[in-house]
C-alpha cells in the first residue's frame, strides 16, 4: 500500500493560508478565490451542487495551488458517502466542509485525519429519541471506533449537546453524524454563527442547560 502524501505545517504556506494572496482586502481563508480578485462573492447555492461546491482557485502553476486541489480532492471524495447517507435516511441534512473552512483547521489538523470534513445532521423530537436513534444508526453502518461523543452526558464548550457518530466508508471516507433534539440543533446553529465570529459561547450555557433539563 502506497504512503500517504500529508500536508505539513509550513511557514512558505502559511503565507498563502493565512495571508491575502490576491490583495482584495479579504483573508485567504475568508475569501472563495483567494487566487482571483475578480471573484468577490460567494457562489449562488441555487447554481452550485447542492451538499458542496467545488472551489476553483485558478490555473496558477505554484506549490500553493497543488496543495489547495489536494485539499479540494479529498474533500470532495467524502461527498459520495454523505450522499448514500442521505439517500437512505430521509430527513437528514449535511454538508462537505468548504476548501477554506479546511484550510482554518490545517494549523491543528493535518488533512487525512480530519473526521469531520463530511458532516450529517439527524434531527429528533427529543433526547430520548436521539439515543434510540443514534444505535439504529450505529448498527447499520461501519462506525469509526476512534470517532464517538456523547455530549449529552459531557456537554461541549456552551452547553452543546448531541450524539456524535464517526462512520467509515470505503477507500476511506468518512462521516461525521450528529444526532440531536430540533431545539438543541436550532441552538447549535446560533452557536456555529458565533463561533464563526470569535465570540463569546459561554453565554449559551444557560440555554443549553434549560433544553437538557426539559429532555431536549
Amino acid at each position: 500500500m502506497a504512503k500517504k502524501t500529508r500536508i505539513r505545517k509550513n511557514t512558505k504556506h502559511r503565507d498563502y493560508l493565512f495571508g491575502d494572496f490576491d490583495g482584495d482586502g479579504v483573508m485567504n481563508i475568508d475569501d472563495y478565490r483567494p487566487f482571483n480578485k475578480k471573484v468577490s462573492k460567494w457562489p449562488n447555492p441555487n447554481k452550485h451542487p447542492k451538499f458542496y461546491h467545488k472551489a476553483r482557485y485558478g490555473g496558477f502553476d505554484t506549490k500553493m495551488s497543488d496543495v489547495l486541489k489536494k485539499i479540494e480532492k479529498n474533500n470532495n471524495k467524502h461527498g459520495h458517502l454523505l450522499t448514500s447517507f442521505i439517500k437512505e435516511n430521509p430527513g437528514a441534512k449535511g454538508r462537505v466542509k468548504t476548501v477554506p473552512s479546511t484550510i482554518g483547521k490545517l494549523a491543528k489538523w493535518q488533512l487525512h485525519n480530519m473526521h469531520d470534513v463530511a458532516g450529517a445532521t439527524v434531527v429528533t423530537k427529543d433526547r430520548v429519541s436521539a439515543k434510540v436513534e443514534t444505535k439504529r444508526i450505529q448498527r447499520k453502518y461501519r462506525n469509526d471506533p476512534k470517532e464517538y461523543d456523547d455530549f449529552y452526558r459531557r456537554p461541549a464548550s456552551g452547553g452543546y449537546r448531541a450524539f456524535h457518530v464517526g462512520l467509515l466508508g470505503i477507500e476511506d471516507r468518512r462521516l461525521e453524524v450528529q444526532v440531536k433534539s430540533k431545539p438543541m440543533d436550532n441552538l447549535a446553529i446560533e452557536m456555529h454563527e458565533a463561533y464563526k465570529k470569535d465570540k463569546d459561547l459561554s453565554k449559551f450555557v444557560k440555554e443549553g442547560n434549560l433544553l437538557s433539563k426539559l429532555g431536549f
